[in-house]
């Protein structure tokens, strides 16, 4: 993985979509690590619809590592997206990281209990 953590952000970015699930963790590890820079990046890629596929649940990891208002946004617009996976880490995300009596993160965490996936409603 070494050439993998050498890679630019961007780069390392796109590395979240590879088909081996190990090779996404890492890269999201290392994107992690570089801290808030690399988390923007991610962030600007996830929003503009730029991060593949495969690799959009290890982004959303990135971004719960390095919370911040547009992390924040960001996680209340993936209440309603498709994938399950991923209202389940924005749910996990918004309970974990906004502040106690939150009313914009309170209402739509109130309305994820209505979910129909499980998983989201348990998170």
């Amino acid at each position: 993985w070494a050439r993998l953590k050498a890679l630019p952000d961007a780069a390392l970015v796109d590395a979240l979509g590879l088909p081996d699930l190990t090779d996404r963790v890492e890269a999201r590890k290392e994107l992690v690590r570089r801290g808030e820079k690399a988390r923007d990046l991610v962030l600007t890629k996830f929003a503009a619809g730029e991060v593949p596929a495969d690799g959009r649940l290890a982004a959303a990891g990135v971004l719960t590592a390095g919370w911040n208002g547009g992390v924040e946004k960001l996680f209340r617009g993936l209440l309603n997206d498709p994938s399950p996976d991923l209202r389940r880490v924005a749910v996990e995300g918004l309970a974990l990281n906004a502040p106690k009596g939150d009313e914009k993160a309170f209402e739509p965490l109130l309305g994820a209990l209505a979910d129909p996936h499980p998983a989201v409603r348990r998170a």
